[in-house]
């Protein structure tokens, strides 16, 4: 890497894009002056629509006991002004006209004529029989429904009439809500018509005349028995605001203000990868500076410092004119609530740079899948078809971590984005920094940045990268002319286990049929069909050779004892990992029937139960994870990258959060043996026997505690009394020990 032409590359590319003065202020400068503008444009109609004359919500009153009418025209009393006198709207003053009043009221009760209330009444109350009649027909929760009466369908028929008599009156009559009296002073009728605009102001208006007509009943009922209205209020308490306005409205935005900053990050490099990698291929440059004397990988990174840069000045830009914004509405509006918005984005420097150091990776690894993906692209309308999915994935990502009650936890915080936007709410929501969270989160997110550059960069010395409009002659077995490639490419593979994943979520309902008479057929056969046939048959259709996609060799003896040595760490660091993370709730999803099938094969002996639970996982797995996607995976990534993703996808496949962060862990270490002894068979062994050996010290224990010698029972002993950060400790350095990659040898001189 040579940092001098980097920064040749990024002067250079950035001087390009200030040169395009127009398309740097319509996706720069323009957003920013917008949000001002915006502001005060919604400022200014919230004022006009305090002064505009609003036609109130019409409220009918029938035959209501006459504590209940007094209470409705409480409830619809006009607002009053300083002088306590009524405020009088003239009937057609025009809107906007000087010195026009606000709206009088949002409601009032009017009189209805004797035909009217009487229609109103007698539908209204047969409605509300029929309703209550229906529903004491209605079946059970979780009932079967038996087939419709002659008579049930006759009730829903006049139900039906009624319901559209009632609607016609109140919309003939302009009318929000009716209250019918029922010659019953404790109950009365409600009627709205929730098509109605003004709707939400009459129930609002009839709820506080039917709560003040329910205390005075209650006060009533008090006085009549000795007590005093008092008696309602037997505990006065009293709110003291502690927090300032400012930082309650910004605890209370933390699971937005993540998702704003991200999705800034990616919309700032969005538009300069474009026209880095895309745009220059349009104006016939990048044939001329890929032809430059330098390497590949030093062109994408000074691109990518571009990108990255375009990326954080954008957001930078962004919060600040968001600020003045806030700053902006917070003098417009009167009151103290105006003072807390202008001070909602004071977070503090220590903030800050919080956000911005939580942001870097994820800004980084946006930026190299944004210059990749237009770099896969003809032309810049077409990279921007490869770039709207990528914007929809971010927002999914992101707005996930704005769930209210999501935290971080060990497995969020490998998820890419969401935990490090998990992360950053944490922060901004809590007194206290999750510091243990942010490390595990930010080097997951700078692990992935490098994955994703490293593979970016790849991409420049590919065929496709250089003629992205070449026509092929087909795949595989199918391919005309040619030869074709010796190995996949990584999202070759991705399309592999994503048809295993579709297979193994959709495809294992038709096993559920010997759930519980052919139980072993119901846990190996989805293994069988939709994990291990899609690797083999991709194999062969790509006419790709098993020895090298699958790394279906024989390996040395000592690639075996490897993998020997290495069981007992596997799962002790497996079992120590479980016990760090916090316990699965007893409802979690899954965890009954897993238990229903594990004593479903422990009754056809310990061999069947081995068989389905160790041997068949450990060989269908591999050859996916290992053989199929680790093979395809490093061609495109490297050998990083490859360990990384296949092991990230290997914990994904088992679609357990509980079971995530020790699968990805195995998985990392299953990859590094498949690496250093050059074959599948020392993975498939130490996977199936970690999951015989999990599943005999779990349903077994006393078998195996009667089986073992006396100095390996006492080993077991000491190691089950391990602290579990000790244990974790042991277990990763054996198969660190265990499953090291062989040095690199430097080339011989010439």
């Amino acid at each position: 890497m040579n940092l001098r032409l980097i920064l040749h590359i990024f002067r250079k590319d950035g001087l390009e894009i200030l040169r395009d003065k127009r398309t740097l202020f319509v996706n720069i400068g323009l957003p920013v002056l917008l949000y001002p503008l915006i502001a005060l444009f919604v400022v200014q109609m919230i004022q006009l629509t305090r002064a505009q004359h609003v036609e109130p919500a019409r409220i009918a009153g029938v035959e209501v006991p006459a504590h209940l009418g007094d209470a409705l025209a409480r409830a619809v009393a006009p607002p009053k002004d300083d002088d306590d006198a009524p405020r009088e709207t003239p009937a057609k003053t025009p809107a906007g006209a000087p010195g026009m009043p606000r709206a009088r009221t949002a409601a009032e009760l009017i009189a209805v004529a004797p035909p009217l209330r009487e229609a109103l009444q007698q539908h209204a109350l047969e409605l509300d029989r029929l309703t209550r009649e229906l529903e004491r027909q209605r079946p059970a929760t979780g009932a079967i429904a038996p087939p419709p009466t002659p008579e049930l369908l006759d009730l829903r028929a006049r139900q039906e009439t009624e319901r559209t008599a009632l609607l016609d009156l109140l919309r003939d009559n302009d009318l929000a809500v009716a209250v019918i009296g029922t010659g019953d002073a404790n109950r009365v009728v409600l009627a709205p018509d929730d098509a109605n605009r003004h709707v939400e102001e009459a129930r609002r208006a009839v709820e506080r005349a039917l709560e003040d007509y329910h205390r005075g009943l209650v006060v009533e009922r008090l006085g009549a028995a000795g007590l005093g209205a008092e008696a309602l209020r037997p505990l006065e308490r009293s709110v003291v605001t502690v927090a300032p306005v400012a930082e309650s409205i910004r605890t209370r935005l933390a699971g937005m203000i993540p998702l704003l900053l991200v999705m800034l990050a990616i919309s700032g490099a969005f538009y300069p990868a474009l026209d880095l990698i895309a745009g220059e291929r349009e104006r016939g440059t990048l044939e001329s500076l890929m032809s430059w004397p330098v390497a590949r990988r030093d062109i994408f990174l000074g691109k990518l410092l571009v990108t990255c840069a375009a990326a954080a000045i954008s957001v930078i830009l962004n919060l600040l004119s968001l600020a003045l914004t806030a700053a902006l509405a917070g003098s417009q509006i009167a009151g103290g609530a105006g003072a807390g918005v202008s001070g909602m984005l004071a977070v503090g420097g220590g903030t800050l740079l919080l956000s911005f150091l939580v942001l870097v990776p994820i800004t980084i690894t946006l930026a190299a899948l944004s210059l990749a993906l237009a770099g896969l692209a003809a032309s810049s309308k077409e990279a921007q078809n490869y770039l709207s999915p990528l914007l929809l994935v971010v927002m999914v990502a992101a707005g996930v971590a704005a769930t209210p009650d999501l935290r971080p936890s060990l497995v969020l915080d490998l998820v890419p984005i969401t935990g490090s936007v998990l992360v950053l709410k944490e922060s901004l929501a809590g007194a206290a920094l999750p510091v243990f969270h942010l490390a595990m989160a930010s080097a997951a997110s700078l692990a992935l940045a490098a994955v994703v550059v490293s593979w970016a960069a790849r991409l420049l010395d590919s065929e496709r990268f250089r003629y992205p409009g070449l026509v092929r002659a087909g795949w595989g077995r199918f391919r005309r002319w040619g030869l074709g490639e010796p190995l996949p490419n990584g999202l070759e593979v991705m399309a592999v286990f994503a048809i295993a994943v579709g297979g193994m979520t959709f495809g294992a309902g038709a096993f559920m049929r010997w759930q519980h008479q052919w139980v072993p057929l119901f846990v190996a056969g989805p293994l069988l069909l939709f994990v291990a046939l899609p690797a083999l048959a991709h194999c062969w259709l790509g006419a790709y050779r098993a020895r090298e996609l699958l790394q279906l060799a024989w390996p040395r003896a000592s690639g075996l004892l490897r993998s020997g040595f290495a069981l007992p760490f596997a799962v002790l660091t497996s079992i120590a990992i479980g016990s760090l993370q916090p316990a699965p709730p007893p409802d979690a999803a899954g965890s009954g029937m897993l238990e229903q099938v594990v004593a479903a094969l422990r009754g056809n002996g310990l061999l069947v139960e081995l068989l389905c639970l160790a041997v068949i996982p450990g060989i269908c797995e591999e050859l996916l994870c290992r053989g199929t996607l680790l093979t395809g995976l490093r061609r495109s990534l490297g050998d990083t990258g490859g360990v990384l993703i296949s092991a990230f996808l290997f914990a994904t496949l088992h679609l357990s959060p509980y079971r995530f962060l020790p699968q990805f862990t195995l998985g990392i270490f299953l990859a590094l043996l498949t690496l250093r002894t050059r074959s599948l068979l020392p993975a498939i062994l130490l996977h199936a026997g970690h999951n015989a050996l999990a599943v005999l010290l779990s349903d077994h224990h006393d078998t195996l505690v009667q089986v073992l010698p006396e100095p390996a029972h006492r080993l077991l002993s000491a190691i089950a009394h391990l602290p579990a950060p000790v244990a974790l400790a042991i277990g990763l350095a054996g198969l660190v020990i265990c499953t090291s990659l062989p040095r690199r040898t430097a080339p011989a001189a010439a």
